[in-house]
């Protein structure tokens, strides 16, 4: 896990809707209906959220296997919780004010199943 810059997260984030992807989306036959919807969803997501709708304060991971990106994780700062039900968040999280971090983005390459799983450790484990 890497932490990157914007640029690098957005340059990234094109191939998750580049070529390899889309090929894996129109052919289930080679590599299942689930795979394949799952690229797809996968590209859709990276083209509409990939470069865009960012804030000056979010920091931005890649997961990598060796020197390829796998996942893709864009998390922003914490929020108040004074616009939730207070009462029921000081019961389940006593002594907490608010969140630290929220997933932005997760985009994750279709064929490496636990890639999003790997992303949300990170991001918990950097919240404490």
């Amino acid at each position: 896990m890497v932490e990157i810059n914007r640029s690098s997260f957005r340059k990234a984030a094109q191939t998750y809707h580049g070529e390899k992807i889309k090929y894996i989306a129109d052919n289930p036959q080679e590599y299942s209906d689930f795979v394949s919807a799952r690229a797809g969803r996968t590209a859709e997501i990276a083209e509409d959220y990939g470069t865009t709708r960012d804030s000056d304060n979010a920091r931005y991971f890649s997961y990598q296997l060796g020197n390829k990106s796998v996942g893709l994780l864009r998390m922003e700062g914490g929020d108040s919780m004074t616009e939730f039900d207070v009462k029921r968040w000081r019961e389940l999280f006593p002594g907490r004010t608010g969140t630290t971090s929220s997933v932005d983005l997760q985009v994750v390459h279709p064929l490496v199943e636990n890639a999003g799983d790997i992303l949300l450790e990170h991001q918990l484990r950097m919240d404490g």
